[in-house]
């Protein structure tokens, strides 16, 4: 887990370390570790922190810019409204559709 990102996120929301570590019943010093990138939270920790978050863990992990499914949803949006891929009623097309499909098998 990347520490600034988890920093990031503790004080956007305003809250201590200590509040954090209470939150997802760890102790303090763990986060302040882990913020400080002296270490690594585990699994079961991460998980609890993404929860409390709305975060995906994959955003924890700096391996995307999307918090959670709901930006990368709305950034599709965003993209297909400015390439005019939407219809009047900003519904995708079939078409669209298909492309996306495609585009996400070959990933």
């Amino acid at each position: 887990m990347k520490g600034s990102i988890l920093k990031d996120l503790r004080t956007q929301k305003g809250i201590t370390q200590q509040a954090l570590a209470d939150a997802v019943g760890v102790k303090d010093s763990t986060i302040r570790m882990i913020e400080l990138g002296k270490r690594n939270g585990s699994l079961e920790l991460s998980s609890a922190l993404a929860d409390y978050f709305g975060v995906s863990m994959d955003y924890l992990e700096g391996k995307t810019e999307y918090k959670n499914a709901d930006d990368v949803a709305n950034n599709l949006v965003k993209r297909l409204k400015e390439m005019n891929l939407l219809n009047e009623n900003n519904d995708i097309t079939d078409d669209v559709v298909n492309l996306i499909i495609e585009k996400l098998k070959d990933k």
